[in-house]
């Protein structure tokens, strides 16, 4: 008896986790941990390190994960770094424990963090511009990224006209030849035509045309920049400026097709129309279009495309906060913004219409962007770094 019991306890010792649970379980476990956790638990297991390092996992985390991970990056007036706020921990952990300095990847003409531009995000990558003529695309999380210049482009000067709003840049994915591509789109005033830029992360080559824009927006207009990425397009809000006259039929949302290449224009709702004065803005929230607007009743007005491309759908919320710039929408589905006023995040219950402020301050949010963590590589990715 007790060397079969001695007998047993040698043969437990030999089973190991991978003996107990089959591979797919282990895969659905793994969908439903942080991304930035995985790493981590490579040690646990030869199964789960093979799985782990499965160069599909990325993408499979990435479009199935019931825990993503929503990261805030901005560069506060007050601050010397860069910074990134966990947006999914912030209001139960507070900003201490919450925020990390980070450094953008290595400056091209120096080696600060001056000079770059936070321009928007897509699929962990987020976009940034750097003085005088660089674009960078860069995981915060691995730290990866390329730099590509833009500076064919001096003669029509696109980088100046973004910076001063009268031209688009966007940044996407095109599912179909899994590839990213960067887009600028200006006017050239002097022979009054417009271009448009697109940049192949995968060819790693820029393409130029001709085009000719719904709406003539690249004229006497205010534009959102940049041009928010849901749906396999790119989305930038275009309302008209004021006294400049133009007959537009008001503000408009325009909008780039990755696959098919091409641009068309997104009905707003009539209320809009009717009720607002430009500017707004766009943002997505939850995998959700929306726009928001600062109203004359001391309120922030949000409208949220519930079905993509449904004009019926449109819903609006009426947030008690003058001033409230919409970010995310939290796991929990509670809107996450920045209180301008009292240069604090927030976030507001969409249930019982309570507000909720943190306990930090980030002065002057002008530079950020929402980015969801994810351990994504760019195309051809042994040319990180280089242009």
């Amino acid at each position: 008896m007790d060397m079969d019991v001695h007998s047993n306890k040698k043969n437990n010792r030999n089973i190991s986790i991978d003996d107990i649970l089959p591979a797919e379980l282990v895969r659905g476990i793994l969908m439903r941990i942080p991304i930035k956790n995985l790493v981590r638990l490579r040690c646990v297991s030869k199964l789960w390190n093979t799985l782990i390092s499965d160069p599909n996992l990325p993408k499979s985390h990435f479009d199935l994960s019931l825990a993503p991970s929503h990261r805030l990056l901005l560069y506060p007036d007050d601050s010397t770094k860069p910074t990134t706020v966990d947006l999914d921990a912030l209001f139960l952990d507070g900003p201490s424990k919450t925020s990390t300095n980070v450094s953008f990847p290595p400056n091209k003409e120096n080696q600060s963090d001056d000079g770059f531009y936070i321009f928007n995000s897509c699929r962990g990558f987020v976009a940034l511009f750097e003085d005088p003529h660089y674009i960078v695309i860069w995981n915060p999380l691995t730290r990866s990224h390329r730099v590509f210049s833009c500076e064919g482009y001096k003669n029509y000067s696109p980088m100046q006209k973004l910076l001063k709003r009268s031209a688009m840049f966007g940044f996407g994915y095109d599912a179909s030849e899994d590839d990213y591509l960067v887009l600028l789109a200006w006017r050239n005033t002097r022979k009054m035509e417009d271009y448009l830029g697109l940049f192949s992360l995968r060819t790693n080559s820029w393409t130029t045309s001709k085009v000719t824009l719904p709406n003539d927006p690249l004229r006497k207009r205010i534009i959102s920049l940049p041009g928010v990425f849901l749906n396999g397009a790119i989305h930038w809000w275009i309302a008209p400026r004021f006294g400049t006259g133009v007959d537009s039929g008001g503000a408009i949302i325009l909008v780039f097709d990755m696959i098919e290449r091409r641009f068309w224009e997104m009905p707003v709702p009539k209320e809009i129309m009717t009720n607002y004065h430009p500017p707004g803005a766009l943002v997505e929230l939850g995998g959700c279009l929306a726009i928001w607007f600062t109203n004359f009743d001391k309120k922030t007005d949000i409208w949220i495309m519930k079905e993509y491309g449904v004009q019926s759908s449109w819903t609006a919320y009426k947030i008690p906060c003058l001033f409230f710039r919409p970010l995310n929408l939290s796991n929990d589905g509670d809107i996450i913004g920045f209180d301008i006023l009292k240069s604090c995040l927030a976030k507001y219950n969409v249930n019982n219409g309570e507000m909720l402020q943190s306990c930090g301050k980030f002065c002057g949010l002008n530079e950020f962007c929402v980015y969801t963590e994810s351990l994504l590589a760019l195309p051809d990715d042994f040319m990180e770094g280089k242009e």
